[in-house]
Protein backbone atom coordinates (compact mmCIF):
# COMPACT_ATOMS: atom_id res chain seq x y z
CA UNK A 1 0.00 0.00 0.00
CA UNK A 2 1.11 3.45 -1.02
CA UNK A 3 2.07 5.93 1.46
CA UNK A 4 -0.37 8.52 0.34
CA UNK A 5 -3.23 5.87 1.34
CA UNK A 6 -2.14 4.98 4.35
CA UNK A 7 -2.20 8.69 5.44
CA UNK A 8 -5.92 9.11 3.10
CA UNK A 9 -6.82 5.98 5.67
CA UNK A 10 -5.38 7.57 8.74
CA UNK A 11 -7.19 10.56 7.67
CA UNK A 12 -10.52 9.17 7.30
CA UNK A 13 -10.13 7.33 11.21
CA UNK A 14 -9.19 10.37 12.61
CA UNK A 15 -12.65 12.08 11.39
CA UNK A 16 -14.59 9.42 11.88
CA UNK A 17 -13.46 9.27 15.70
CA UNK A 18 -13.85 13.16 15.88
CA UNK A 19 -17.31 13.40 14.28
CA UNK A 20 -18.34 10.48 16.97
CA UNK A 21 -17.32 12.59 19.82
CA UNK A 22 -18.91 15.65 18.29
CA UNK A 23 -21.68 13.62 18.46
CA UNK A 24 -21.42 12.00 21.64
CA UNK A 25 -21.00 15.54 23.23
CA UNK A 26 -23.83 17.27 21.50
CA UNK A 27 -26.32 13.91 23.03
CA UNK A 28 -28.22 14.41 26.45
CA UNK A 29 -26.40 13.75 29.48
CA UNK A 30 -29.29 11.25 30.50
CA UNK A 31 -27.66 9.04 27.45
CA UNK A 32 -25.33 6.18 28.12
CA UNK A 33 -21.42 7.10 29.08
CA UNK A 34 -20.17 5.10 26.41
CA UNK A 35 -20.74 5.52 22.61
CA UNK A 36 -19.36 2.17 20.01
CA UNK A 37 -18.33 3.67 16.75
CA UNK A 38 -18.59 0.52 13.77
CA UNK A 39 -15.34 0.05 11.78
CA UNK A 40 -15.89 -2.00 8.59
CA UNK A 41 -12.39 -4.64 7.80
CA UNK A 42 -10.73 -4.00 4.80
CA UNK A 43 -10.95 -6.74 3.80
CA UNK A 44 -13.94 -8.19 5.33
CA UNK A 45 -13.68 -11.95 6.60
CA UNK A 46 -17.32 -13.26 6.30
CA UNK A 47 -16.29 -16.36 4.06
CA UNK A 48 -14.61 -17.45 6.58
CA UNK A 49 -16.97 -17.95 9.31
CA UNK A 50 -20.04 -19.96 9.60
CA UNK A 51 -23.20 -19.15 11.99
CA UNK A 52 -24.87 -21.97 14.08
CA UNK A 53 -27.94 -21.55 15.86
CA UNK A 54 -28.14 -23.18 18.75
CA UNK A 55 -30.41 -24.36 22.15
CA UNK A 56 -29.47 -23.41 25.47
CA UNK A 57 -28.85 -27.05 26.57
CA UNK A 58 -26.42 -27.19 23.62
CA UNK A 59 -24.81 -23.43 24.20
CA UNK A 60 -24.27 -25.28 27.94
CA UNK A 61 -22.25 -28.34 26.69
CA UNK A 62 -20.14 -26.22 24.40
CA UNK A 63 -19.72 -24.25 27.93
CA UNK A 64 -18.55 -27.55 29.44
CA UNK A 65 -16.13 -28.46 26.78
CA UNK A 66 -17.93 -31.22 25.24
CA UNK A 67 -17.01 -31.46 21.88
CA UNK A 68 -18.96 -31.81 18.25
CA UNK A 69 -18.14 -33.54 15.32
CA UNK A 70 -19.68 -32.60 12.02
CA UNK A 71 -19.80 -35.55 9.91
CA UNK A 72 -20.60 -36.55 6.31
CA UNK A 73 -18.48 -36.93 2.91
CA UNK A 74 -18.56 -34.40 0.29
CA UNK A 75 -21.99 -35.28 -1.30
CA UNK A 76 -23.72 -35.71 1.87
CA UNK A 77 -25.98 -32.78 3.89
CA UNK A 78 -23.64 -32.31 6.97
CA UNK A 79 -24.80 -33.31 10.20
CA UNK A 80 -23.56 -32.45 13.63
CA UNK A 81 -23.52 -34.84 16.48
CA UNK A 82 -22.90 -34.37 20.09
CA UNK A 83 -22.18 -38.15 22.35
CA UNK A 84 -25.02 -39.43 21.94
CA UNK A 85 -27.72 -36.91 19.28
CA UNK A 86 -27.55 -36.34 15.43
CA UNK A 87 -28.58 -32.91 14.23
CA UNK A 88 -29.30 -32.02 10.94
CA UNK A 89 -27.55 -28.96 9.25
CA UNK A 90 -29.89 -26.93 7.04
CA UNK A 91 -28.55 -23.46 5.71
CA UNK A 92 -31.58 -20.83 6.22
CA UNK A 93 -31.27 -17.23 4.65
CA UNK A 94 -32.86 -14.12 7.15
CA UNK A 95 -33.65 -10.82 5.72
CA UNK A 96 -32.01 -9.07 8.40
CA UNK A 97 -27.86 -8.64 7.89
CA UNK A 98 -25.80 -10.13 10.86
CA UNK A 99 -22.61 -8.02 11.98
CA UNK A 100 -19.91 -10.34 13.03
CA UNK A 101 -17.46 -8.79 16.05
CA UNK A 102 -14.93 -9.56 18.10
CA UNK A 103 -16.24 -7.73 21.29
CA UNK A 104 -19.26 -5.20 21.78
CA UNK A 105 -19.98 -4.13 24.88
CA UNK A 106 -23.77 -4.23 26.02
CA UNK A 107 -24.91 -1.31 28.28
CA UNK A 108 -24.40 -3.62 31.62
CA UNK A 109 -21.36 -3.50 31.00
CA UNK A 110 -20.92 -0.20 29.59
CA UNK A 111 -21.94 1.25 32.90
CA UNK A 112 -19.06 -0.13 34.64
CA UNK A 113 -17.79 3.46 33.60
CA UNK A 114 -20.78 5.96 34.47
CA UNK A 115 -19.65 9.28 34.71
CA UNK A 116 -17.10 8.68 31.98
CA UNK A 117 -17.80 9.60 28.69
CA UNK A 118 -16.01 7.57 26.18
CA UNK A 119 -15.94 6.91 22.39
CA UNK A 120 -14.69 3.30 21.55
CA UNK A 121 -14.56 1.56 17.82
CA UNK A 122 -15.22 -1.61 17.19
CA UNK A 123 -14.21 -3.48 14.60
CA UNK A 124 -16.87 -5.32 11.96
CA UNK A 125 -15.00 -8.67 10.76
CA UNK A 126 -17.53 -9.83 8.72
CA UNK A 127 -21.39 -9.68 7.69
CA UNK A 128 -24.11 -12.66 6.86
CA UNK A 129 -27.23 -12.82 6.02
CA UNK A 130 -27.72 -16.78 6.39
CA UNK A 131 -27.31 -19.23 9.33
CA UNK A 132 -27.18 -22.90 9.58
CA UNK A 133 -29.98 -24.11 11.93
CA UNK A 134 -29.78 -27.35 13.74
CA UNK A 135 -33.21 -29.73 13.60
CA UNK A 136 -32.92 -33.02 15.74
CA UNK A 137 -33.26 -36.39 13.95
CA UNK A 138 -35.31 -38.72 14.98
CA UNK A 139 -34.26 -41.46 12.86
CA UNK A 140 -30.13 -41.68 12.16
CA UNK A 141 -29.32 -43.58 9.10
CA UNK A 142 -27.97 -47.08 9.53
CA UNK A 143 -27.89 -47.26 5.45
CA UNK A 144 -24.06 -46.76 5.10
CA UNK A 145 -23.32 -48.50 8.27
CA UNK A 146 -24.61 -51.94 6.87
CA UNK A 147 -23.23 -51.26 3.55
CA UNK A 148 -19.85 -50.92 5.39
CA UNK A 149 -20.50 -53.78 7.61
CA UNK A 150 -21.64 -56.15 4.91
CA UNK A 151 -18.05 -55.33 2.83
CA UNK A 152 -16.04 -56.78 5.64
CA UNK A 153 -18.26 -59.45 6.52
CA UNK A 154 -17.37 -62.25 8.76
CA UNK A 155 -18.07 -65.68 6.31
CA UNK A 156 -18.92 -69.26 7.37
CA UNK A 157 -16.24 -70.18 4.79
CA UNK A 158 -13.26 -67.62 5.31
CA UNK A 159 -9.73 -67.55 6.74
CA UNK A 160 -9.69 -64.78 9.67
CA UNK A 161 -6.78 -63.29 7.77
CA UNK A 162 -8.51 -62.84 4.70
CA UNK A 163 -6.86 -59.21 3.06
CA UNK A 164 -9.48 -57.24 3.84
CA UNK A 165 -10.63 -53.95 4.30
CA UNK A 166 -12.24 -54.23 8.06
CA UNK A 167 -13.34 -51.10 10.31
CA UNK A 168 -12.73 -50.29 13.80
CA UNK A 169 -15.29 -48.42 15.64
CA UNK A 170 -13.45 -44.93 15.26
CA UNK A 171 -13.26 -46.18 10.83
CA UNK A 172 -17.27 -46.05 11.04
CA UNK A 173 -17.40 -43.01 13.06
CA UNK A 174 -15.83 -41.13 10.01
CA UNK A 175 -18.11 -42.71 7.95
CA UNK A 176 -21.58 -42.77 9.07
CA UNK A 177 -23.45 -39.66 10.28
CA UNK A 178 -24.29 -40.74 13.78
CA UNK A 179 -23.47 -39.87 16.98
CA UNK A 180 -20.95 -42.52 19.15
CA UNK A 181 -23.39 -43.26 21.39
CA UNK A 182 -26.47 -44.14 18.45
CA UNK A 183 -23.71 -46.36 16.68
CA UNK A 184 -23.13 -48.44 19.89
CA UNK A 185 -27.29 -48.68 19.70
CA UNK A 186 -27.59 -49.59 16.11
CA UNK A 187 -24.91 -52.26 16.68
CA UNK A 188 -26.25 -54.03 19.06
CA UNK A 189 -29.38 -54.39 17.26
CA UNK A 190 -27.32 -56.27 14.26
CA UNK A 191 -25.29 -59.66 14.30
CA UNK A 192 -22.46 -58.09 14.96
CA UNK A 193 -18.94 -58.79 16.88
CA UNK A 194 -15.53 -57.24 17.75
CA UNK A 195 -12.80 -59.54 16.31
CA UNK A 196 -9.04 -58.60 16.82
CA UNK A 197 -10.30 -55.16 17.24
CA UNK A 198 -12.55 -54.61 14.22
CA UNK A 199 -15.96 -54.73 13.87
CA UNK A 200 -17.36 -58.00 11.89
CA UNK A 201 -20.71 -58.59 10.75
CA UNK A 202 -21.84 -62.17 10.75
CA UNK A 203 -23.15 -63.32 7.45
CA UNK A 204 -26.40 -64.70 6.81
CA UNK A 205 -24.95 -68.45 6.74
CA UNK A 206 -22.94 -67.75 10.12
CA UNK A 207 -25.40 -66.26 11.86
CA UNK A 208 -27.67 -69.70 10.79
CA UNK A 209 -25.15 -72.23 11.40
CA UNK A 210 -24.76 -70.99 14.89
CA UNK A 211 -28.87 -70.89 15.70
CA UNK A 212 -28.95 -74.64 14.16
CA UNK A 213 -26.25 -75.68 16.23
CA UNK A 214 -27.70 -74.24 19.80
CA UNK A 215 -31.17 -75.68 18.55
CA UNK A 216 -29.79 -78.94 17.62
CA UNK A 217 -27.63 -78.69 21.31
CA UNK A 218 -31.24 -77.76 22.64
CA UNK A 219 -32.46 -81.33 21.38
CA UNK A 220 -29.67 -83.69 22.41
CA UNK A 221 -29.99 -85.46 25.82
CA UNK A 222 -26.32 -85.66 25.34
CA UNK A 223 -26.01 -82.25 26.24
CA UNK A 224 -27.39 -81.77 29.64
CA UNK A 225 -26.15 -78.36 30.52
CA UNK A 226 -27.39 -76.77 27.48
CA UNK A 227 -31.53 -76.56 27.79
CA UNK A 228 -34.26 -74.54 27.68
CA UNK A 229 -33.56 -73.17 31.41
CA UNK A 230 -30.25 -72.94 31.24
CA UNK A 231 -27.32 -72.50 29.09
CA UNK A 232 -24.12 -72.71 30.14
CA UNK A 233 -21.66 -70.94 27.99
CA UNK A 234 -18.56 -73.15 28.62
CA UNK A 235 -21.14 -76.01 27.44
CA UNK A 236 -21.87 -74.03 24.28
CA UNK A 237 -18.23 -73.87 23.53
CA UNK A 238 -17.47 -77.36 24.22
CA UNK A 239 -20.88 -78.40 21.99
CA UNK A 240 -19.76 -75.80 19.05
CA UNK A 241 -16.08 -78.45 18.74
CA UNK A 242 -18.03 -81.35 19.04
CA UNK A 243 -20.74 -80.43 16.11
CA UNK A 244 -18.29 -78.53 14.18
CA UNK A 245 -14.48 -80.35 14.71
CA UNK A 246 -13.00 -78.35 12.11
CA UNK A 247 -14.90 -75.04 12.55
CA UNK A 248 -13.03 -72.48 14.92
CA UNK A 249 -15.85 -70.50 15.93
CA UNK A 250 -14.40 -67.13 17.43
CA UNK A 251 -15.17 -66.96 21.21
CA UNK A 252 -16.74 -63.46 20.48
CA UNK A 253 -19.05 -65.08 18.22
CA UNK A 254 -20.21 -67.82 20.92
CA UNK A 255 -20.31 -64.99 23.63
CA UNK A 256 -22.72 -63.18 20.75
CA UNK A 257 -24.79 -66.83 20.47
CA UNK A 258 -25.81 -66.31 23.63
CA UNK A 259 -26.56 -62.52 24.40
CA UNK A 260 -28.93 -62.33 21.31
CA UNK A 261 -30.16 -66.02 22.16
CA UNK A 262 -30.85 -65.99 25.52
CA UNK A 263 -32.04 -63.94 28.66
CA UNK A 264 -30.29 -63.34 31.42
CA UNK A 265 -31.97 -64.15 34.87
CA UNK A 266 -30.95 -63.07 38.48
CA UNK A 267 -31.35 -65.77 41.37
CA UNK A 268 -29.71 -65.91 44.72
CA UNK A 269 -27.11 -64.00 43.58
CA UNK A 270 -26.29 -66.17 40.59
CA UNK A 271 -26.84 -65.56 36.42
CA UNK A 272 -28.77 -67.90 34.13
CA UNK A 273 -28.97 -67.67 30.87
CA UNK A 274 -32.91 -68.87 29.89
CA UNK A 275 -33.24 -69.15 25.82
CA UNK A 276 -35.38 -66.46 24.89
CA UNK A 277 -37.99 -68.20 22.51
CA UNK A 278 -39.14 -65.06 20.73
CA UNK A 279 -35.22 -64.76 19.71
CA UNK A 280 -35.09 -68.17 18.59
CA UNK A 281 -38.41 -68.47 16.87
CA UNK A 282 -37.99 -64.95 14.73
CA UNK A 283 -34.68 -66.42 13.78
CA UNK A 284 -35.75 -69.70 12.74
CA UNK A 285 -39.04 -67.87 10.48
CA UNK A 286 -36.27 -65.64 9.42
CA UNK A 287 -34.26 -69.12 7.92
CA UNK A 288 -37.97 -70.99 6.31
CA UNK A 289 -38.45 -67.44 4.90
CA UNK A 290 -35.70 -66.66 3.06
CA UNK A 291 -35.97 -70.20 1.51
CA UNK A 292 -38.72 -69.37 -0.97
CA UNK A 293 -40.54 -66.58 -2.45
CA UNK A 294 -43.75 -67.24 -0.56
CA UNK A 295 -45.25 -70.00 1.62
CA UNK A 296 -49.18 -71.16 2.56
CA UNK A 297 -49.83 -70.33 5.50
CA UNK A 298 -50.79 -73.90 6.82
CA UNK A 299 -47.05 -75.52 5.28
CA UNK A 300 -45.21 -72.66 6.66
CA UNK A 301 -46.24 -73.31 10.29
CA UNK A 302 -46.20 -77.02 9.59
CA UNK A 303 -42.35 -76.87 8.73
CA UNK A 304 -41.92 -73.93 11.13
CA UNK A 305 -42.50 -76.68 14.12
CA UNK A 306 -40.23 -78.99 12.74
CA UNK A 307 -37.30 -76.41 13.11
CA UNK A 308 -37.81 -75.09 16.20
CA UNK A 309 -36.61 -77.09 19.27
CA UNK A 310 -38.51 -78.79 22.03
CA UNK A 311 -40.79 -77.29 24.16
CA UNK A 312 -40.59 -74.01 21.95
CA UNK A 313 -44.14 -72.87 19.81
CA UNK A 314 -44.63 -70.54 17.82
CA UNK A 315 -47.50 -68.03 19.10
CA UNK A 316 -49.52 -66.88 16.26
CA UNK A 317 -51.30 -64.11 18.52
CA UNK A 318 -50.37 -61.18 20.58
CA UNK A 319 -52.18 -59.74 23.14
CA UNK A 320 -51.98 -56.09 21.93
CA UNK A 321 -53.03 -56.41 18.46
CA UNK A 322 -55.40 -59.62 19.02
CA UNK A 323 -54.87 -59.82 15.43
CA UNK A 324 -51.29 -59.43 14.12
CA UNK A 325 -48.94 -62.52 14.72
CA UNK A 326 -46.56 -61.76 17.56
CA UNK A 327 -43.65 -63.56 16.56
CA UNK A 328 -43.97 -61.99 12.70
CA UNK A 329 -43.76 -58.51 13.85
CA UNK A 330 -41.57 -56.42 11.58
CA UNK A 331 -40.44 -59.31 9.44
CA UNK A 332 -42.92 -61.26 7.19
CA UNK A 333 -46.03 -60.46 5.05
CA UNK A 334 -49.26 -62.13 5.25
CA UNK A 335 -52.11 -62.01 2.88
CA UNK A 336 -55.17 -63.83 2.41
CA UNK A 337 -57.10 -63.54 -0.77
CA UNK A 338 -59.98 -65.42 -2.00
CA UNK A 339 -57.63 -67.22 -5.09
CA UNK A 340 -54.68 -67.67 -3.21
CA UNK A 341 -55.96 -68.12 0.34
CA UNK A 342 -53.85 -67.13 3.39
CA UNK A 343 -49.72 -67.01 2.54
CA UNK A 344 -46.65 -65.68 3.87
CA UNK A 345 -43.78 -64.46 2.64
CA UNK A 346 -40.48 -62.51 4.21
CA UNK A 347 -40.95 -59.14 4.68
CA UNK A 348 -37.35 -57.57 7.08
CA UNK A 349 -38.28 -54.20 8.45
CA UNK A 350 -34.04 -54.39 8.50
CA UNK A 351 -34.25 -54.83 4.52
CA UNK A 352 -36.87 -52.18 3.37
CA UNK A 353 -35.92 -48.43 2.44
CA UNK A 354 -34.81 -46.11 4.91
CA UNK A 355 -36.54 -43.33 2.24
CA UNK A 356 -40.14 -43.00 3.81
CA UNK A 357 -41.63 -42.38 0.66
CA UNK A 358 -39.94 -45.17 -1.05
CA UNK A 359 -40.71 -47.47 2.02
CA UNK A 360 -44.55 -46.42 1.50
CA UNK A 361 -44.20 -47.14 -2.14
CA UNK A 362 -43.16 -50.48 -1.76
CA UNK A 363 -45.83 -51.31 0.69
CA UNK A 364 -48.79 -49.77 -1.28
CA UNK A 365 -47.63 -52.18 -3.97
CA UNK A 366 -47.86 -54.99 -1.50
CA UNK A 367 -51.45 -54.09 -0.46
CA UNK A 368 -53.48 -51.26 -1.94
CA UNK A 369 -54.94 -50.41 1.46
CA UNK A 370 -53.35 -50.75 5.04
CA UNK A 371 -54.84 -50.46 8.72
CA UNK A 372 -53.07 -48.31 10.27
CA UNK A 373 -52.34 -51.02 13.50
CA UNK A 374 -50.84 -53.44 10.81
CA UNK A 375 -49.02 -51.31 8.78
CA UNK A 376 -47.12 -49.59 11.53
CA UNK A 377 -44.40 -52.48 12.15
CA UNK A 378 -42.96 -51.80 9.02
CA UNK A 379 -42.11 -48.30 10.28
CA UNK A 380 -40.99 -48.64 13.56
CA UNK A 381 -37.33 -47.68 13.22
CA UNK A 382 -38.66 -44.27 11.20
CA UNK A 383 -41.28 -43.57 13.32
CA UNK A 384 -40.09 -43.95 17.00
CA UNK A 385 -42.90 -42.11 18.68
CA UNK A 386 -46.85 -42.66 17.94
CA UNK A 387 -46.69 -38.51 17.03
CA UNK A 388 -44.12 -39.09 14.47
CA UNK A 389 -45.89 -42.11 12.78
CA UNK A 390 -48.86 -39.69 12.89
CA UNK A 391 -46.96 -37.23 11.09
CA UNK A 392 -45.76 -39.36 8.56
CA UNK A 393 -48.96 -40.86 7.64
CA UNK A 394 -50.89 -37.39 7.51
CA UNK A 395 -48.35 -35.97 5.50
CA UNK A 396 -47.98 -39.15 3.05
CA UNK A 397 -50.89 -41.04 2.67
CA UNK A 398 -54.54 -40.85 1.56
CA UNK A 399 -57.14 -41.86 4.46
CA UNK A 400 -60.04 -43.55 5.40
CA UNK A 401 -61.65 -44.59 8.33
CA UNK A 402 -63.87 -47.55 9.05
CA UNK A 403 -67.61 -47.91 10.58
CA UNK A 404 -65.99 -48.65 14.06
CA UNK A 405 -63.15 -45.89 13.58
CA UNK A 406 -60.15 -47.84 12.23
CA UNK A 407 -57.72 -45.63 9.68
CA UNK A 408 -57.37 -47.30 6.45
CA UNK A 409 -54.61 -45.89 4.80
CA UNK A 410 -55.71 -46.32 0.73
CA UNK A 411 -52.60 -44.74 -1.20
CA UNK A 412 -49.57 -42.56 -1.70
CA UNK A 413 -51.27 -38.37 -1.64
CA UNK A 414 -50.96 -37.68 -5.00
CA UNK A 415 -48.46 -34.45 -4.82
CA UNK A 416 -46.43 -37.38 -3.86
CA UNK A 417 -46.61 -39.73 -6.82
Amino acid sequence: MSTSNKVSIQNDRISRKNLAETTFNSLDSNTGTELQCLEFASPLLSGDYRLVEISPSLADQIMAGEQFVIRGEPEDSPVLCTHDTTFDMKEVVTSNVLLLLPEFHFSDEASANKGIKTVRTVLVTGMKNNFIELRQMTFASVQRLKEKLHESELEWDEGFNRDNKFFTIGDLLDVVQMSEAELQKALERLPVITLNGYVRMLSAEFHDRLVTVLVDCLDDDEEPGIILESVGLECLKEALKKYLPDKNIPVEAVNWLVEAYCNVVKENGTETYHINEKAICRAKISQLLRAAVKFEYETFEKALQQLLPIGVEFKPFIALFGFQEEYLEGLAFIDDELATGKTIRYLNIEDLPEEPIKRLELLFSLRQSWKESIMQQYLTDLCPTKRHLNELLVNCCRQTTTVSGEKVLVGLKEMLL
